[in-house]
This record gives C-alpha cells, sequence and structure tokens, in this order.
C-alpha cells in the first residue's frame, strides 16, 4: 500500500460491502492493521437511522471502552480515553465529519508498553 493510496486503499470496503455495518467492520479491521493498534472502534450517527458501533480486536475491557468513546458524550469519551491511557496504552481519537457537527468518531489503542503513537494515515 502506498502512501497516496492508504486513504482510498482503507475505504475500498465500503463501497463493495452487502451493509454499511459490515463495510465499516472490514475498513476498521484494516485501519487497525495498518497503524499497527491493538483495537479500534468506529461510531456513526447518521443523520436519519440508528446509530452504528463497530469495534475490532480482542474482547475484553479494552474494546469495551473503545465502544463507549465512540458512542459517548465529549466527556465521556475523554474519562474513557484517560482511563485506556492509564494502563499505558497509546490512545486516539478523531472525529469523523464536519467540525461542529461529527457524524460519529474514529478511536485507535496502541498496544501495551509500546512507543510512539498510534496514528492514522495522512490525509484520513
Amino acid at each position: 500500500m502506498t502512501a497516496a493510496r492508504v486513504v482510498p486503499d482503507l475505504l475500498t470496503p465500503l463501497a463493495r460491502a452487502a451493509s454499511l455495518e459490515t463495510g465499516l467492520g472490514l475498513t476498521l479491521r484494516r485501519l487497525v492493521r495498518a497503524t499497527g493498534a491493538a483495537a479500534g472502534a468506529v461510531g456513526f450517527r447518521p443523520p436519519r437511522g440508528a446509530p452504528l458501533v463497530v469495534v475490532a480486536g480482542g474482547p475484553g475491557p479494552v474494546t469495551d471502552a473503545l465502544r463507549g468513546v465512540v458512542s459517548e458524550s465529549p466527556g465521556g469519551a475523554r474519562r474513557l480515553t484517560a482511563a485506556l491511557g492509564r494502563a499505558r496504552r497509546r490512545v486516539r481519537c478523531q472525529p469523523l465529519g464536519p467540525p461542529g457537527r461529527p457524524l460519529g468518531a474514529v478511536a485507535l489503542v496502541g498496544r501495551p508498553g509500546a512507543r510512539g503513537p498510534t496514528a492514522l494515515p495522512a490525509g484520513f
């Protein structure tokens, strides 16, 4: 995957999936793998319809906390992000959509003790 193709390659499953939830799951698994994260979550709140939350990574408290990070209010998300950070894991959370009116969020958590940030690809 070249740097210029990172985002288009990550988003390809969204166009090909049978459902939005399936496409988000495939895209999230690719993103977790591409960034070296231990787990990730994406929450999507469409203007119409029910919110979707998809988690990738092993089961347990980390994925439960990530589910909360992308589905909570900003204050609740900050508390959960801080709790994950105390477990010596780097956490990145990025809103999705226009500033002031996000449609969701994506969150990634690094492996315990990993050095350096878990970074989202440029242009994501």
